[in-house]
């Protein structure tokens, strides 16, 4: 609850003061939900009328009491800002082409530069429901999608996992020059989206993925015993009492 929303009004995925909206921030519950009129609106739009990307930091876990430690964030126009919706932007921004707009006029420059942007989404929402086996009721898509309101405890469990291993990730010390939360989401959203086939996020898998990320050995044996104990609650035959 109390976290921070900022829209990335200049692109460059850095949650700035300027850029700080706070007549919005997470409820009780932990949730963001965005209105239309607010992405729609005039400051949280581009010249053309798209909205701009939001990040969220900060805040209290409403879970453990504790400072978000996790940047979350989620690609323009989404209405929700959760894990999985910043490993779609991290996909997507790793599969965006630069769009050659030599000879364009600056409207259809704009026109190609957005439809390349919504195909790398539609892409990453499509690797990351596919390759981790979410579930999707007819007519929702993950831009909406809030996973803890899901009775779907398949689809809670990834979302938790996903989370966790942030969580824990952000709190621990890196290998490398870059955060240990930055890290594990590049190497997670390249495990998924290089994925042949269906993933289960259990030990065996997110080893690998932190694999030279975080060196706190007592971190990677907690993300361990956490995922695993959540793989056990989604393969049990009591799923939804466990969860």
């Amino acid at each position: 609850r109390g976290a921070q929303v900022y829209i990335d009004a200049n692109g460059d995925g850095i949650a700035q003061d300027s850029e700080l909206r706070e007549e919005v921030t997470s409820d009780e519950f932990g949730q963001i939900i965005l209105t239309d009129e607010f992405l729609n609106a005039e400051e949280n739009t581009d010249a053309d009328g798209n909205p701009y990307q939001v990040i969220v930091k900060g805040g209290i876990n409403v879970d453990s009491g504790a400072p978000n430690e996790i940047e979350l964030t989620a690609p323009a126009g989404y209405s929700v800002i959760n894990p999985l919706s910043t490993l779609v932007q991290e996909i997507a921004s790793s599969l965006e082409v630069e769009v050659d707009t030599e000879g364009m006029s600056e409207e259809e420059a704009a026109e190609a530069t957005q439809a390349a942007k919504d195909a790398a989404k539609l892409a990453a929402e499509t690797s990351l429901a596919e390759n981790l086996g979410i579930s999707l009721e007819e007519g929702s898509s993950l831009g909406s999608y809030d996973p803890q309101s899901d009775t779907n405890i398949a689809n809670r469990v990834v979302a938790t996992q996903i989370a966790t291993v942030l969580a824990v990730a952000s709190s621990t010390e890196t290998t490398g020059s870059e955060s240990a939360e930055t890290a594990a989401l590049a190497s997670l959203a390249n495990t998924i989206s290089s994925a042949e086939g269906e993933l289960t996020l259990d030990s065996s898998i997110l080893g690998e993925v932190l694999d030279g990320v975080v060196e706190d050995n007592a971190a990677l044996d907690a993300i361990n015993l956490a995922v695993d104990a959540m793989e056990a609650v989604k393969n049990s035959d009591d799923s939804d009492a466990a969860f």
